[in-house]
């Protein structure tokens, strides 16, 4: 147990940026208090919202709702951010050599490292789960033994999500790891395990109501949609509304088994899937072929993409957006958009939607900048593209263009599939083409120049290149508000929808020429 505390320690200390503040010259404490606001700007504004859908759940009259359904969200955004981490975390991370040779077994380092992930989604659980119950205790007088039973909720919560996640996402990497292309397929079978967990978390049955129904109706839609899509709510919905221990008891221990479980089945197989992922494949066929000669910027593009894709962490965290955006739009073919503005009694909503629908594209695209970390994910090799003899601007030119090729063509299906459900007219189909492809650039140029300003070479997993890294999280932080802004003056003005959208579309086009006239100046060195 000694030796497993003393491996958490350390990937905790330097996860969390203690080692860079004790030991670190003045720009990397610098860095790490930046990054720290950011998280905790981002804390705030959790526990804002966690308490504020509390309240009005509880002012609703529907406060026993509340535990179940905040840990059902605390359980779909912990699948889905764990399944993005898991395989950095626990297979092919770059000082696994090390640590193998330590006198420690398989499950200790497994263990320690599951912890590791644990710990950050206990964090994120409880900004979100314990102002939700508080306002539960308050609200229905709660009994010494029911403030127990959710205090221990508040450890319990993100084990069975996170081992799941963890699970799916070994039995993806086993068995990409015995296939010659095996970083194409884990990207693959992620995409796959993340679009089928969207689908089945966006499942809501569809209720056919009158609009006085609603408040009277939406308790009961919401505790039988959270009892079907994840039945644990339900067992803990049970035990806080009437103080059942049986239930609670039995919430714990399907939370708990499963952890056992899967460190005792992958200490078996931890070091074979390592082995086959550290372990390169050639053809035996092998035939020396033509050599052909390229410009220096189609090499480096196409070194770009294969660095992207040689990575399911940094193609999945620097992507998600794009697979969202494709998701939601074909999301809405199935919706009838009319009805639903009939239903709410809202007229014009839908003239409304048409002209903010770039806008809600471009909140997607501000979630997928692969250039916020691409000069991070250089690390040790960083002097590699700074002796090169090209220019500068060839190298910052490859890293915009992956991005572009990632975004442009979901940019392009969405586009056209809004098109048609939204029908259109010829202004709003241009708009909808034009303002996400502008932002796209906007996005990529800016994150490149976040990414130079605050690199992080010194990454020991990519988890924190990606993941950890300021210039990622200000990229994301500035890309919302960009958005939201214009956004939050369209729904507002009405009628100045279209005006806001074309005033905000040009003004992106200036600052991202602006930002590219900057990033022109810029010169690299060692």
């Amino acid at each position: 147990m000694n030796k497993c505390w003393l491996l958490l320690k350390i990937q905790l200390l330097g996860i969390l940026g203690i080692n860079a503040i004790r030991h670190g010259g003045k720009k990397e404490k610098q860095r790490v208090l930046a990054i720290g606001f950011s998280v905790l700007i981002l804390v705030i504004f959790g526990v804002v919202l966690s308490t504020a859908l509390s309240i009005g759940l509880a002012a609703l009259g529907m406060a026993d709702i509340v535990p179940s359904l905040m840990l059902m969200v605390c359980t779909i955004v912990t699948l889905l951010l764990t399944f993005l981490i898991s395989n950095n975390v626990l297979f092919a991370f770059r000082d696994y050599d090390m640590v193998m040779s330590l006198p420690v077994n398989n499950s200790t380092v497994i263990i320690s490292r599951l912890l590791t992930v644990y710990i950050t989604n206990f964090l994120f659980g409880l900004v979100f789960i314990a102002p939700s119950m508080i306002v539960f205790a308050v609200t229905i007088k709660a009994s010494v033994s029911v403030l127990a039973m959710m205090i221990a909720t508040l450890f319990l919560a993100p084990l069975l999500p996170m081992i799941a996640a963890m699970f799916l996402g070994a039995i993806i990497t086993a068995v990409s790891a015995r296939f010659r292309y095996r970083n194409a397929l884990n990207i693959l079978l992620s995409i796959a395990f993340f679009i089928a967990l969207i689908g089945i978390s966006g499942s809501i049955n569809s209720v056919n109501m009158e609009p006085e129904q609603l408040l009277t109706e939406i308790g009961n839609i919401l505790e039988s949609t959270i009892s079907n899509a994840y039945p644990p709510a339900d067992l803990l919905h049970s035990a806080l509304t009437n103080g059942d221990w049986g239930s609670f008891g039995l919430f714990a221990l399907i939370s708990i088994i499963p952890f056992a479980l899967f460190v005792a089945l992958l200490s078996k197989l931890y070091i074979k899937i390592n082995s086959a992922l550290f372990t390169s494949r050639s053809r035996s066929n092998y035939r020396m072929g033509t050599l052909k000669a390229s410009t220096p910027f189609k090499a480096l593009y196409i070194k770009e993409l294969r660095r992207l894709f040689s990575s399911s962490m940094y193609f999945l965290n620097s992507s998600i957006g794009m697979i969202l955006l494709i998701v939601a739009v074909i999301a809405v073919l199935f919706i009838n958009l009319e009805t639903i503005e009939t239903s709410m009694g809202i007229p014009g909503i839908m003239t409304l939607f048409r002209s903010t629908a770039p806008l809600l594209a471009c909140f997607f695209i501000s979630i997928s900048s692969t250039t916020s970390a691409s000069m991070s994910m250089e690390g040790k090799s960083r002097w590699i593209p700074l002796t090169m003899p090209v220019k500068t601007m060839t190298i910052f030119n490859a890293k915009i263009a992956a991005n572009l090729t990632v975004d442009i063509p979901a940019i392009l299906i969405s586009g056209i599939i809004l098109a048609v459900s939204l029908k259109t007219n010829l202004p709003e189909t241009f708009f909808l083409f034009v303002t996400p492809i502008i932002f796209a650039c906007f996005i990529a140029v800016l994150g490149l120049i976040f990414n130079l300003k605050f690199p992080k070479y010194d990454w020991i997993t990519e988890q924190q290149a990606v993941k950890q890294s300021l210039s990622v999280t200000v990229t994301f932080g500035v890309g919302i508000l960009v958005v939201l802004i214009p956004f939050g003056v369209a729904m507002v003005s009405g009628a100045y929808a279209v005006l806001t959208l074309v005033i905000t579309t040009l003004l992106i086009l200036f600052v991202t020429c602006a930002l590219y006239g900057r990033l022109n100046k810029t010169r690299l060195y060692l």
